[in-house]
C-alpha cells in the first residue's frame, strides 16, 4: 500500500511539472487555471508522500 502512494506521488509531481512547461504554450486566459491545477497536484502529492513513508 505504501509503494501505491509513492508511486502515485510521483505521477502527481511529474504532471504539475508538465502542466507549468505546457502553460507556457496555452492562453493568457487559461495560464491561471493551469497554474492552480499544478499548484495542487504537487500539494496532493506531497500528502500521498508523507502517508507512503509512515
Amino acid at each position: 500500500m505504501q509503494l501505491f502512494f509513492i508511486v502515485g506521488a510521483s505521477i502527481l509531481w511529474i504532471l504539475s511539472i508538465l502542466l507549468i512547461y505546457t502553460s507556457t504554450k496555452v492562453r493568457n486566459e487559461k495560464k491561471q487555471s493551469t497554474h492552480l491545477t499544478a499548484i495542487f497536484s504537487f500539494i496532493i502529492g506531497l500528502i500521498a508522500f508523507y502517508i507512503g513513508i509512515i
